[in-house]
């Protein structure tokens, strides 16, 4: 956690709304709770959650989040995942559904102009009315975000575990799962390449969100992409590897021993 706090603190000089400071902090606090029944951290972890999307404050559903990771782990949920889990079908569609409606709404309310990349330091101050409504949707646009991000979470990861139970498909997504074992590093990483696009093509100009979205799919692409090079030749992302060292207090090979790249299945029995 001290690592991770370290980390979060240098990376939070460079984008303000990063979360890695915060989730080593609050990783600190709920050590305690890791000796508490289950049925307590879930209880504790869905209200929580709940009360602060219905709020609209992002940052206050990071405690809730870790405790109910930390349930997760105590009910053995990705076990029981690899197992089949049960109403797969029913919860993809629930939240389809969900997230279609709530995307739609967040398009609707979203400001017609490109957002100042300045807008959360402007608070307070005095603007034109045009600016200060688009200001106000704007800050409109990120509650129900907070409010829906669960659901479409939800799509997300019932999507994927249903492409999974195909062996086609599970191939195809076989390169995000390497992706995920360098999540650190691509978190952080995704801070320096968009500071770099931003700096280089837009020049301080005021982006709008279908730039926004293109920009972060891209993005993404190339990092899978470069993810899956990278762990052809080492066991760990690079922040992982630093991480792990620093947790062992030992130093830890980084290099394969076997230089080809191992398929994994990762496909969800059921």
């Amino acid at each position: 956690m001290l690592i991770l706090l370290a980390l979060g603190y240098i990376h939070q000089q460079y984008q303000s709304g990063e979360a890695l400071f915060l989730y080593a902090i609050i990783g600190l606090v709920v050590i305690p709770l890791y000796w508490a029944p289950r049925t307590v951290n879930l209880v504790i972890g869905v209200v929580g959650f709940i009360a602060a999307a219905a709020i609209g404050v992002k940052m206050l559903t990071i405690p809730f989040l870790i405790i109910l990771g930390l349930s997760a782990g105590q009910y053995q949920l990705m076990e029981k995942i690899q197992k089949g889990l049960p109403y797969l079908g029913r919860i993809w569609f629930i939240s389809f559904i969900a997230s279609i409606v709530g995307i739609g709404i967040m398009w609707w309310v979203a400001p017609p102009d490109a957002m100042s990349p300045f807008l959360y330091e402007v608070i307070g101050a005095s603007l034109p009315v045009a600016e200060q409504a688009n200001m106000d949707a704007a800050f409109q646009l990120e509650h129900i975000g907070v409010a829906i991000g669960p659901v479409v979470s939800i799509f997300y990861l019932s999507t994927l575990l249903r492409l999974n139970q195909n062996m086609t498909f599970a191939k195809m997504l076989s390169p995000l799962h390497v992706f995920g074992r360098m999540a650190l590093t691509n978190y952080i990483a995704q801070t320096i390449i968009l500071l770099v696009v931003y700096q280089l093509i837009f020049a301080d100009a005021a982006v709008s969100y279908t730039v926004s979205t293109l920009v972060c799919i891209g993005m993404v692409i190339v990092q899978v992409i470069a993810s899956n090079l990278w762990m052809r030749w080492f066991q760990y992302g690079p922040l992982e590897w630093v991480w792990r060292c620093g947790t062992y207090l030992s130093f830890i090979p980084i290099r394969k021993k076997h230089s080809k790249p191992r398929v994994h299945d990762t496909r969800v029995r059921g």
